[in-house]
């Protein structure tokens, strides 16, 4: 729709989970292209956020191609009534991401790692979420998060 340059732009994702009783297993892969062209800013694939490298800001870091992968475990640690919702959950997660070609002129982030611990409840106004995400060099975040992430 009025676009002032052509791009090309291919992303993809895939996600599993496999519960064991009140444990889950989640797994997630994602990645972007450019597919060589080049994308204008409102259409950069980000990273940095909950659950998308959680020790940084959100969209910390946007760029032409992106990967990331993450693993997540959590465990039902009380279930509620069921007027108030369904349970509370304690987790955490490790994730590993790439953003090439920054908006800011860099070449690459290379591989950021980080990991995050939570606790969230499904509740029956939905699903509500306190965490702490921690990153190499000392980044760190803090995230309260109402709905999904």
């Amino acid at each position: 729709m009025g676009a002032d340059q052509d791009y090309r732009r291919l992303e993809g994702s895939w996600s599993g989970a496999v519960s064991v009783g009140r444990h889950t297993f989640a797994a997630t892969l994602h990645g972007g292209s450019n597919l060589g062209t080049e994308l204008p800013g409102y259409e950069a694939f980000a990273l940095g956020g909950p659950f998308r490298l959680s020790g940084y800001q959100i969209g910390q870091f946007a760029g032409q191609n992106s990967a990331f992968a993450s693993l997540r475990y959590y465990n039902q640690v009380l279930r509620l009534p069921s007027v108030l919702g369904s349970g509370i959950y304690l987790g955490g997660s490790l994730e590993a991401g790439r953003v090439g070609r920054l908006l800011d002129g860099r070449r690459s982030t290379g591989t950021l790692h980080s990991a995050s611990l939570y606790l969230g409840a499904e509740t029956f106004l939905g699903p509500i979420f306190l965490g702490v995400g921690l990153a190499s060099g000392g980044n760190h975040a803090l995230y309260l998060i109402l709905g999904g992430p």
